[in-house]
């Protein structure tokens, strides 16, 4: 049994294909006897695309990158006695690096949109392009009109079936979280208006209020300063090569803090860089200073349950730059 979607198709084939007054030729361009027929590009079909800023990688940057590491004197770092300066002049030096290998260009990809189609859609773009092909403007208005209004239908009901299921539990969230860190899909968009706490608030609202109960909830802990002129606390001082280990160990697809430098910088120039990391480490152990960038974290709200109705529901999980797991 064929369903309606697929006897619509094939009338509206079959007529095409057998009404013989439909099927007018275009008349010849210039003095030539044969027939042409020029296609214009529909703007139902034509691509949206989004402007994207972004670095390209490839080897050759990743290769001149490697070359000025090799060539690159560290002995500002090295003089420098406080380890939060130490770690500026390493993030620096890696960033300038990248702005001259592989400066933020600005890219237009394809805007990711969900398709617009139906079985129906689908046959009457079909009977659209058969039409225009043939040059019967009347008949192809006709089929046009009725396309148009099958796609405004369509946006209609899909507009609908969104606002329906606004307070959805974990899918909505999670791509409420890619919008906002910038993680997932490339062009993910963040929600505009978030239900909780029995109320609407717009992002930028939201998430101030979860940075300032998360602020809240280590605000009550005491920071102490170890004394490091005590007997009791003698650092022992990190060897480079346990440094280059650890380097080597990286997992480069990881999530990093968005301020950070590529990881795969460290992973891939480990012999270059583990004597100004080691630099850095035992500089802090022996001033008792936690390099304060390297504290710094980017919070992705992952909820606990299905719909989160507080902030109490939401699990902290922090991105932080990939240097800070090395102590």
């Amino acid at each position: 049994m064929e369903t309606g979607t697929t006897l619509l198709s094939r009338f509206i084939d079959f007529y095409i294909n057998n009404n013989t007054s439909l099927c007018q030729k275009a008349p010849p361009i210039g003095s030539s006897d044969h027939c042409s027929i020029v296609l214009k590009s529909s703007s139902q079909h034509a691509k949206k695309y989004v402007s994207v800023n972004k670095r390209v990688i490839n080897e050759q940057v990743k290769a001149g990158i490697t070359g000025d590491l090799i060539k690159q004197s560290w002995d500002d770092l090295t003089n420098e006695p406080n380890p939060n300066k130490k770690v500026q002049i390493y993030q620096q030096t890696i960033s300038n690096l990248l702005d001259k290998w592989c400066p933020v260009k600005t890219l237009r990809t394809p805007a990711e949109k969900a398709p617009i189609t139906t079985p129906q859609i689908t046959a009457l773009r079909k009977a659209k392009s058969k039409l225009y092909a043939k040059g019967d403007k009347k008949n192809w208005k006709i089929v046009a009109d009725r396309l148009k209004q099958e796609i405004n239908t369509f946006q209609l009901r899909q507009s609908n079936n969104s606002i329906n299921k606004t307070k959805t539990g974990s899918r909505q969230w999670w791509s409420g979280v890619n919008g906002v860190t910038g993680h997932g899909s490339k062009n993910s968009q963040a929600p505009s208006h978030v239900y909780i706490d029995d109320n609407w608030y717009d992002i930028d609202t939201f998430c101030t209020n979860l940075n300032t109960y998360y602020v809240e909830i280590g605000g009550d802990v005491e920071q102490t300063t170890p004394n490091i002129e005590s007997d009791l606390f003698v650092p022992e001082k990190v060897q480079v090569w346990e440094v280059y280990q650890s380097l080597k160990q990286i997992n480069t697809r990881k999530a990093t803090h968005s301020c950070d430098h590529p990881s795969w910088i460290s992973h891939n120039n480990a012999e270059l860089l583990a004597e100004p990391i080691c630099n850095i480490i035992n500089s802090g152990l022996q001033t008792g200073i936690y390099p304060r960038m390297w504290k710094s974290a980017e919070i992705a709200p992952i909820p606990k349950i299905n719909v989160p109705k507080t902030y109490k529901d939401f699990r902290p999980i922090s991105l932080l730059y990939h240097l800070s797991n090395l102590i």
